[in-house]
């Protein structure tokens, strides 16, 4: 007789560690159906006609010229410092002669302008 055995007469069924996986599949099934639903409610949106774009031509990359601000109104080209006067001067110099060029202002976030809030 094994401790298992119904016959054995002592008690000695042992427990049952199956898992029940039943409600797990339910559980599964039903938030399928939910995603199924609502999924399409989600991609609602205009129908458009969008006209087919030719092949353009790829932009040529241009690295901006920084120009910064600090917070006690020292001005900087690059990492060159300039004033007022000359500031014009060093920013078409920097550019190359290219009236298209990209400046990238930097301004500390300290330094009060004219047309800041407090």
């Amino acid at each position: 007789m094994t401790p298992s055995d119904p016959s054995s007469g002592r008690g000695g069924f042992r427990p049952l560690a199956d898992i029940n996986v039943t409600p797990l599949v339910d559980v599964m099934l039903v938030l399928l159906v939910v995603f199924m639903i609502t999924a399409p409610l989600l991609a609602s949106g205009l129908k458009l006609d969008l006209p087919a774009a030719a092949v353009a031509k790829p932009l040529d990359p241009k690295k901006p010229i920084p120009l910064s601000v600090a917070k006690d109104g020292r001005i900087a080209v690059g990492t060159d410092p300039v004033t007022l006067d000359t500031l014009v001067d060093k920013v078409r110099a920097a550019a190359g002669g290219d009236p298209a060029a990209t400046i990238q202002l930097r301004g500390d976030r300290k330094r009060r302008s004219a047309t800041s809030s407090p």
